[in-house]
């Protein structure tokens, strides 16, 4: 149940962006909350979480393409301007 919470607030952070800081600052909040229950649930702390998740990306390359990051390693293709990330 706690992943499809998750879901919908992501959801509604999307639809509420660029209109209502309040809104998003209080939808980010609630899913801070959800995820924090999540770790000490699985026995960890969502900071040994965020640090991993952080360790795993911080060296990506890529570009964002319709407000997506696209790994370079996603889409090489030799003689593009992929090859060049």
């Amino acid at each position: 149940m706690p992943f499809l919470f998750i879901s919908i607030k992501y959801v509604h952070i999307n639809l509420i962006l660029k209109q209502d800081k309040l809104e998003m600052l209080d939808a980010v909040g609630d899913i801070v909350v959800v995820l924090t229950s999540l770790s000490e649930l699985g026995g960890f702390k969502i900071e040994s979480a965020i640090e991993g998740a952080w360790l795993e990306i911080a060296n990506r390359k890529g570009k964002i393409i319709n407000n997506n990051f696209v790994k370079n390693t996603d889409h090489i293709i030799a003689g593009t301007e992929w090859e060049h990330i």
